[in-house]
């Protein structure tokens, strides 16, 4: 995703036209318009980060959600009960994390190689501990970490696993570093 603003800058006012463009298919998710005063240019700031933040987030959810549906596989047993564990992860309870956690764990079982599976498991996981539903024990945080390692090494074009893999690498490790790129940045 690509974020592009212009500032046009008079005396004490600026006006910022701001737009969201998927850079992989160049179209359009979002876009506003911010007035404000350049006193308050960090109010100005706040507002702009608020604003995009909580409309888009959904939008985004839903495009990798249809950007997922759309992924070959030749294990689609293996898929499809990621997918379905990513309805249930989203529904934030007990019972449905627990049931997420299970059909990852046989998305896994068909297809050791399935990144968002893997790093799903981990942001279940933390969803438990951060949230005390469960008390977790050593071999299911070392589960999680190890899986998330997974996760980073064979999902390297998966911005959702290597998203949920380090969120649960900084929360169950305390690597809260960048990792190095195999290869460089464009």
């Amino acid at each position: 995703m690509c974020s592009r603003a212009a500032c046009a800058k008079p005396v004490t006012e600026c006006a910022s036209p701001v737009k969201l463009i998927d850079t992989a298919s160049s179209a359009h998710i979002w876009a506003d318009r911010f007035d404000g005063a350049l006193d308050d240019i960090f109010e100005l700031q706040d507002q702009v980060a608020s604003s995009v933040a909580g409309p888009i987030e959904p939008e985004l959810r839903q495009s990798e959600i249809e950007r997922a549906s759309r992924k070959p596989s030749d294990r689609l047993d293996a898929w499809d009960f990621y997918l379905r564990a990513l309805a249930l992860r989203y529904q934030y309870t007990e019972e449905s994390i627990s049931a997420a956690i299970s059909l990852l764990e046989r998305a896994l079982a068909i297809d050791p190689s399935c990144a968002p599976a893997a790093a799903m498991i981990g942001s279940c996981r933390l969803h438990q501990r951060a949230h005390r539903l469960v008390q977790l024990s050593d071999a299911e945080i070392a589960a999680a970490v190890r899986l998330a390692r997974r996760a980073i090494e064979v999902g390297k074009d998966d911005p959702d696993a290597l998203g949920m893999a380090g969120w649960n690498l900084s929360f169950f490790a305390g690597e809260h570093t960048r990792p190095q790129m195999s290869s460089p940045a464009p």
